[in-house]
C-alpha cells in the first residue's frame, strides 16, 4: 500500500523534503510504520530478542488488511463500487469494535490525504450510518477533533480537505445541510470583523468557494436559504474588495496571446461559482456515489458539527491561496485546446485544485505523488477522459474517443506549480522529480506530451519571464540527466543562426552546461550532433592559472608558493613569505597599493590552483590558510579584487566559482558589497544571458537575508525562554539569583537586538546597492543597439526585486525617494511600482465602519506592517465605530513636530504652510536642543553624551498625562520599541528627547510611547493619534549623515505618503523645523515651517515673530491649558505661542527687535554640565 510505504506521514505530519527554505529530510514514520518497525524489532541480535509473539503478528497483519481496505475502497469509480461499498460497510460494523484506532486514524488520514476520494469517503460513512449510528458517532468526534485542530493551528489545507469531505457527508445526510452552513458561516463571520488582512479574508472565502462544488446542489435542493446566506456574504465581501489589480510583475509571458492571469484567481473562482449557480449547481465532473443509495439515506439521523471560531491572526500563519494556471494549451488565439478542459470552466478548476492537493500532500513520496495523479481520472465521473492508449494521438483529424489527454492536463499543471510567480510551493527538484516518475510510470502517453509542452514553451521564450526561463533549463537539464541525455537537437536547428543573447541561444547553452556538470563533458559533447558543438566550450572545464607561463616574472615565486601550500607550512610561515615578496616588490619601485595587490592575486591564484581537485580539495586548502585571506582582503578594495581573481580563475568553470564565492561569503573573507559590485562591472555584460552572474547575485542576497532570518529566530527564542521563565519566577518569590537571572536574559535579549539592528541595517544597504547599480545599468544601456543585453538585465532586476519583495517591504519608501525617483526610465519605474504594489498587497487591511444603522459603507486602506496595528485597531473599533475620543483643543487637536539635522531649506513645502523666518534654536549642539524642546531647559548640557535626567524632574510628558492626553515619540528605524540604547545603526539616542528623561527611561509602560517611524502611518489611518507627537529620521533621513539634498528629497516623499493626508492635516499642527544651525558664528536662527490645522488665509504667508524652541510648549501649555514646566516655557521673552493660534490662546506675544535678538550660540553651562552617565544616573534628588 503507498499509505505504508509512506507511513501515512504527509507534509503536514512531517517530512518536507522538497519545502522552500525547509531543511531536507523527511523520512521517518508516522503512526502507522509498523512494518519497517518490525522489521527492525526482528532485526535485534538473537540474545536481545524477546520471545516472539505470533498472536501479536497475527493482530498486526489483521490490521493492516484492514487499513488496506479502507484506503483502496474507491480507487476506481466504476459500478462495482456500489457493491464494495456496501461489503466494505459491513466489514466496519463487524471489526470497529475491535480496532476503532486503527478504523479511526485511517478514515481521519483518507479524507485529509486522498482529495479525490471525498466522495467515496462520505458515501461509505453515509452507509455506516444507516446500519450503526453509534459508531459514526464515534468517527463523527474523531473527525471534529481534527476540525478543530485545523483550525486552531491554522492548518487551512487541512482545513479545506476536511470541509470537502463534510460537504459530501451532506450528500449522504450525516449531517444536515444547517448543521454545515453554520460551520462555513462561522467561518465566514471573519468577514465582518474590522481590520482583517485582506488576505486572511481571501483565504477564508477561497476555501469556502472551492468546497461548494462537492455539495452545493444538495444545500440548494434541502437548505436553499442557508446557501443563500453563504453567498449573499461572499458576495458583499467581494463587492467591497474591489477588483485587485493583476499585476506585471506575476505574468509568466508579456504577449498577450498567452497572458496566464487575466482575472485575479479568487475573483476567477467566484465567477465560477456563480456560473454553477446559475446552472442550478449541476456538475457532472464529480461522482455522486451517494445517488446509489438514496433510499438508505433518506431516514438516516443526523450527527451535530462544532460551532468553531477562527484563531487571531499572527504573523507565523500563512495563508492559502488558489494557484494561477499557465495557459500553455492554446492556440494562436489563445483558446484552450481541445484535449483538455478550458480553462474558465469549473471542471478545469476542480482538476486543477485535485492535482494541487495531490503535489502538496505527496511531496514526501514522488512515486505516490505520481501514482495519484495518474489516478486522476478514476475519481472523476467516466468519459470524461480518454483511455491511455488513445492519448498517444494529437492529430486534430483523429476522432476516435472523445475527451480529455490525461498527461497533457498534468504537463500543464506541473510547469504551472514549477513556474509560479514570485516563488514556486516547493523546491524545483520535487517537480522535476515527479515529472521523471510520470515518465516512467506512463510510457505510452507521458513522454509525448511532455516533449510537445517543451517545444511549445521553447517557442515561446522570446515572451515569456526571465526566471520562468531559468527554471524551465535548470529543469531540462536534470530531466534529460535522467534519461540518457537524448533529445531531438536537430528540431531547435534554427536557433544556431541567431544572436548569441537570444533566449532561445541561451536556453540551449544553459541546458548543455548545466549537463556537463551533471555529467562530464566529453560525454555530452558525444550525444549532440556536430554543428551543436559550436556551443559549448571547445575544451573541457579546467581553471585558467595566470601565472602558468614560465617567462611570467611572477611564475618562480608562484611555485614558491605552490610548495608551500602543498607541504602545508603554518600561516606564520606563509605570511613571511607574502612579506619577503612584498619587500622586493617595494625595493623596484613599486607603490603599496600595486604590492598589495600583485601579492594577493599572487597568493590567491596559487591557493585555487592547489585546491583545484575537487570541492574538498579547495575548501581545505581554503580553511587553513583562512587566516591570510582574511588579512589580504581587510580593506574594501581587496574583497573586490578577490572576487575579481576567482572569476578569472575559474572562467571556464562557473560552478566552482559559485561554490567558492559561496565559501568566502561565509567565511566572511568577502562581503555581499563586493560580490555586487562584481555583477554589475561591465565586463559582465557579455554574460547578460548567462545564468552564472545571476544565481551568484541572488544566492549572495540569500545569504544577507538567511543572516537576518537566523538572528530574529535566535531573538525570538530568547524572547519565549525570558517569558517562560518569567512566568515561572513569579510563582516564586523573588531571590537576588532570580533577579540575576532575569537580568541576565534581558541583557541577552538586549545584545541579539543590537545584533538583528544591525544585520537588518546590512540588509538595507544592501539592497539599496543592488537597486541603485540595476537602475544605472539600465540607464546606461542603450535598449536599441543592446536589445537583449537589456532584455536579460530588465528581466533579472523583475526577478531581484519580485524574490525579495518581503525583505525589501520595511524600506520601499527609502528605495523610492533615493533610486527610484521620478526622472528614471518608465520601464524601470513600471517594475518597481509593481513590486511596491505587491508588497502593500501582502498587507492590504480590509476595513469597514457603519455610517448608520441601515447602512454599511466599506473601504480599502493600506498599512505598512499591518499586523502590528491590528491589536491597537480592534482596541478603538467596536462594531465598526471608532469610540476614541480626542480631547478637544483651544486651536489645534494634535501636535506634531518634526526635526531635521543643520539647517537646510525646503522651499517647496513653503507655500503649503506659514514660513517662520524668525525661529531660533536655543543653544550647539544637537543634544541639549532636543531635550529642552521636551523640558524647557536644557539642564546644563552641552554636549551629546549619555545623559539622564532624574526622574523627579518634570517634563512636557508629565504635563500632557496629568491632562488625559496621549503622547508618543515616532523614531524612524528605532530597533525596537522603547529602546534606550546610545546608537544602533541610523538610530540615535541624543534625538529622542523622551529617552533622556528617567522618569521615561525606567517606566516600561511609558516606553512603549517610544515607537517605530513605520508605526505613524498605522496611527493615522487607524484614527489613533496621539495629541502630542514628535517624528524624528534617522541619522540618513534627516540629512545628519547625507546631506540637505538628501533630506529633503526624503521629506518631500514624507509629506507626499504621509503627512499630506486629510485624517493628518485637518486637525493637526505640524511643525517642521532642525535643532541648530550648521554655522556658528552668526545667529542660531533656523528655517521652520507650520502645516496642516492652519488658517487656509495664511498659506504661504511669512510669520517673523520671534520664536525658538520653548515657543513649542508655551504653545501646547495653553492650547490644552496644561499648566507649566517653571522653567524657560515661562520666559515671555524665548516662550511666544505662534502667532496664529495666539488670539484663540488669549496670549499676546512681546515683539523683540532684531537687534535684541541674541545669537543662542553658546552652550549654556548648568547643573548636568560635565556629567556623564554614571553622575546623571545616580539616585540622588536634583531639585529642578
Amino acid at each position: 500500500m503507498s499509505y505504508e510505504n509512506r507511513g501515512y506521514r504527509s507534509r503536514q505530519e512531517g517530512g518536507g523534503r522538497y519545502r522552500q527554505g525547509g531543511n531536507g529530510g523527511g523520512g521517518g514514520g508516522g503512526p502507522y510504520r509498523r512494518r519497517d518497525d518490525r522489521r527492525s524489532y526482528n532485526n535485534r541480535r538473537p540474545y536481545d530478542r524477546p520471545p516472539e509473539s505470533h498472536k501479536e503478528d497475527e493482530l498486526e497483519d489483521i490490521e493492516i488488511r484492514l487499513k488496506g481496505l479502507i484506503i483502496k475502497i474507491g480507487d476506481k469509480f466504476t459500478p462495482e463500487l456500489q457493491v464494495n461499498l456496501t461489503k466494505m460497510k459491513n466489514i466496519l460494523d463487524n471489526d470497529y469494535s475491535k480496532y476503532p484506532d486503527t478504523v479511526q486514524n485511517t478514515l481521519t488520514a483518507c479524507i485529509c490525504e486522498l482529495p479525490g476520494k471525498a466522495p467515496v469517503y462520505g458515501t461509505l460513512i453515509g452507509l455506516l450510518n444507516t446500519s450503526s449510528h453509534d459508531i459514526v458517532a464515534k468517527l463523527m468526534v474523531h473527525f471534529n477533533t481534527a476540525l478543530t485542530e485545523s483550525i486552531a493551528a491554522s492548518n487551512w489545507f487541512r482545513l479545506k480537505q476536511i470541509l470537502r469531505f463534510y460537504g459530501e457527508l451532506v450528500n449522504a445526510n450525516v449531517v444536515s445541510p444547517t448543521a454545515y452552513a453554520n460551520l462555513l458561516l462561522d467561518l465566514l463571520v471573519v468577514l465582518d470583523q474590522p481590520n482583517q488582512l485582506c488576505k486572511r479574508l481571501d483565504c477564508i472565502v477561497y476555501i469556502v468557494l472551492s468546497t461548494l462544488p462537492w455539495c452545493a446542489r444538495e444545500l440548494n435542493e434541502r437548505g436553499s436559504s442557508e446557501l443563500e446566506q453563504i453567498l449573499k456574504k461572499i458576495e458583499i465581501y467581494m463587492q467591497r474588495r474591489g477588483d485587485v489589480k493583476v499585476l506585471d510583475v506575476l505574468q509568466h509571458y508579456s504577449d498577450e496571446r498567452y497572458s496566464t492571469v487575466k482575472e485575479e484567481p479568487l475573483a476567477h473562482i467566484w465567477s465560477l461559482i456563480q456560473e454553477l449557480q446559475a446552472k442550478s449547481w449541476k456538475l457532472s465532473l464529480i461522482p455522486k456515489p451517494y445517488r446509489w443509495f438514496d433510499s438508505e439515506f433518506s431516514s438516516s439521523l443526523q450527527h451535530d458539527l462544532p460551532r468553531v471560531n477562527l484563531p487571531s491572526h499572527k504573523e507565523s500563519i500563512a495563508y492559502l491561496e488558489p494557484t494561477p494556471s499557465l495557459k500553455l494549451l492554446v492556440d494562436d488565439e489563445g483558446n484552450t485546446l481541445p484535449v483538455i478542459p478550458n480553462h474558465d470552466s469549473i471542471e478545469y478548476f476542480i482538476l486543477q485544485e485535485l492535482i494541487g492537493d495531490t503535489l502538496n500532500l505527496y511531496e514526501v513520496n514522488r512515486k505516490d505523488c505520481a501514482k495519484y495523479l495518474l489516478n486522476l481520472p478514476y475519481n472523476c465521473e467516466p468519459r470524461y477522459f480518454k483511455s491511455a492508449a488513445s492519448d498517444d494521438s494529437m492529430d486534430e483529424d483523429e476522432e476516435d474517443e472523445s475527451g480529455w489527454n490525461l498527461s497533457d492536463l498534468l504537463v500543464e499543471s506541473m510547469f504551472a506549480h514549477l513556474l509560479r510567480l514570485p516563488s514556486s510551493t516547493f523546491r524545483q527538484m520535487f517537480y522535476s522529480c515527479v515529472i521523471t516518475e510520470l515518465c516512467r510510470a506512463e510510457v505510452a502517453t507521458f513522454p509525448m506530451a511532455l516533449g510537445r509542452a517543451v517545444k511549445t514553451l521553447f517557442d515561446r521564450l522570446p515572451f515569456m519571464d526571465v526566471e520562468c526561463i531559468h527554471r524551465l533549463y535548470s529543469w531540462f537539464s536534470h530531466h534529460l540527466s535522467n534519461f540518457g541525455f537524448q533529445w531531438d537537437w536537430k528540431s531547435w536547428e534554427g536557433v544556431l543562426t541567431m544572436d548569441s543573447l537570444a533566449p532561445q541561444s541561451c536556453f540551449i547553452r544553459e541546458v548543455l552546461e548545466k549537463e556537463i556538470r551533471l555529467s562530464y563533458y566529453e560525454r555530452i559533447k558525444s550525444m549532440l550532433p556536430e554543428n551543436f558543438q559550436t556551443i559549448i566550450p571547445v575544451t573541457a572545464p579546467a581553471p585558467d592559472f595566470k601565472f602558468s607561463d614560465t617567462s611570467d616574472p611572477l611564475n618562480v615565486k608562484s611555485k614558491e608558493i605552490i610548495d608551500s601550500l602543498r607541504t602545508k607550512k603554518s600561516v606564520e610561515e606563509i605570511r613571511d613569505l607574502l612579506a619577503k615578496y612584498k619587500d622586493e616588490l617595494a625595493s623596484q619601485g613599486v607603490n603599496e597599493g600595486e604590492q598589495q595587490s600583485l601579492v594577493r592575486e599572487l597568493f590567491i591564484q596559487c591557493l585555487l590552483l592547489v585546491g583545484s581537485k575537487s570541492f574538498s580539495h579547495v575548501l581545505n586548502v581554503v580553511e587553513r590558510y583562512l587566516e591570510v585571506l582574511r588579512f589580504l582582503n581587510s580593506a574594501p578594495e581587496g574583497r573586490l579584487h578577490t572576487v575579481q581573481i576567482l572569476a578569472s580563475f575559474w572562467k571556464n568553470n562557473t560552478q566552482f566559482l559559485g561554490i567558492l564565492l559561496d565559501k568566502l561569503l561565509n567565511y566572511r573573507v568577502i562581503d555581499p558589497t563586493c560580490v555586487i559590485t562584481w555583477v554589475f562591472e561591465e565586463e559582465q555584460f557579455k554574460h547578460a544571458g548567462r545564468a552564472f552572474v545571476w544565481e551568484i547575485l541572488k544566492n549572495t542576497l540569500g545569504k544577507v537575508n538567511s543572516r537576518v532570518a537566523q538572528v530574529k529566530s535566535k531573538l525570538d527564542n530568547l524572547q519565549s525562554i525570558h517569558e517562560m521563565n518569567k512566568a515561572k519566577r513569579l510563582e516564586t518569590e523573588v531571590t537576588e539569583m532570580s533577579e540575576a537571572e532575569e537580568q541576565q536574559e534581558l541583557d541577552s535579549i538586549r545584545i541579539v537586538e543590537n545584533s538583528l539592528a544591525t544585520v537588518t541595517r546590512e540588509r538595507k544597504e544592501v539592497f539599496l546597492l543592488v537597486c541603485q547599480k540595476f537602475a544605472q545599468v539600465l540607464s546606461a544601456i542603450d535598449s536599441a543597439s543592446q536589445q537583449w543585453i537589456y532584455w536579460w538585465i530588465s528581466g533579472w532586476y523583475k526577478e531581484i526585486l519580485r524574490v525579495n519583495y518581503k525583505e525589501c517591504k520595511g524600506f520601499i519608501a527609502t528605495l523610492e525617494t533615493l533610486v527610484f525617483t521620478s526622472d528614471l526610465d518608465k520601464r524601470i519605474l513600471d517594475v518597481f511600482n509593481d513590486v511596491k504594489a505587491l508588497t502593500e498587497q501582502d498587507d492590504l487591511l480590509v476595513r469597514y465602519h457603519y455610517i448608520n444603522k441601515m447602512h454599511l459603507s466599506f473601504t480599502y486602506f493600506v498599512a505598512i506592517a499591518a499586523v502590528a496595528s491590528l491589536s491597537s485597531a480592534r482596541s478603538i473599533e467596536r462594531h465598526g465605530h471608532h469610540q476614541h475620543k480626542t480631547p478637544k483643543g483651544k486651536a489645534f487637536d494634535h501636535f506634531l513636530q518634526i526635526w531635521f539635522e543643520n539647517e537646510a531649506r525646503f522651499a517647496d513645502l513653503a507655500k503649503e504652510g506659514i514660513l517662520l523666518d524668525n525661529y531660533n534654536a536655543i543653544t550647539h549642539p544637537s543634544q541639549p536642543n532636543y531635550i529642552a524642546a521636551a523640558g524647557g531647559s536644557n539642564f546644563g548640557i552641552t554636549d551629546d553624551d549619555y545623559y539622564n535626567i532624574p526622574a523627579n524632574v518634570t517634563s512636557i510628558f508629565d504635563l500632557i498625562e496629568k491632562k488625559g492626553l496621549t503622547w508618543k515619540m515616532y523614531q524612524e528605524n528605532i530597533p525596537s520599541i522603547g529602546n534606550t540604547d546610545y546608537r544602533i545603526g541610523t538610530y540615535v539616542r541624543k534625538h529622542n528627547p523622551a529617552a533622556s528623561f528617567d522618569s521615561i527611561g525606567l517606566n516600561k509602560t511609558r516606553l512603549q510611547n517610544i515607537v517605530g517611524g513605520d508605526q505613524f502611518e498605522k496611527d493615522i489611518e487607524a484614527g489613533t493619534l496621539p495629541n502630542w507627537m514628535f517624528y524624528t529620521p534617522d541619522m540618513n533621513s534627516d540629512g545628519h549623515d547625507t546631506n540637505a539634498s538628501y533630506a529633503g528629497n526624503w521629506l518631500a516623499n514624507f509629506y507626499k505618503t504621509t503627512l499630506n493626508n486629510k485624517k493628518l492635516l485637518d486637525k493637526t499642527v505640524i511643525l517642521i523645523t532642525f535643532d541648530e544651525t550648521r554655522t556658528f558664528p552668526i545667529r542660531n536662527r533656523i528655517w521652520s515651517l507650520l502645516l496642516g490645522a492652519i488658517p487656509k488665509k495664511l498659506k504661504g504667508t511669512t510669520d517673523s515673530t520671534f520664536y525658538t524652541h520653548f515657543s513649542t510648549l508655551s504653545t501646547v501649555e495653553h492650547n490644552w491649558d496644561l499648566g507649566n514646566l517653571g522653567r524657560q516655557d515661562t520666559n515671555k521673552t524665548v516662550s511666544n505661542v505662534f502667532e496664529f493660534a495666539a488670539k484663540k490662546l488669549r496670549y499676546k506675544n512681546i515683539h523683540i527687535a532684531e537687534y535684541d535678538i541674541p545669537w543662542m550660540n553658546n552652550t549654556i553651562p548648568g547643573l548636568l554640565t560635565g556629567k556623564s552617565w554614571n553622575a546623571t544616573h545616580s539616585t540622588s534628588i536634583i531639585s529642578v
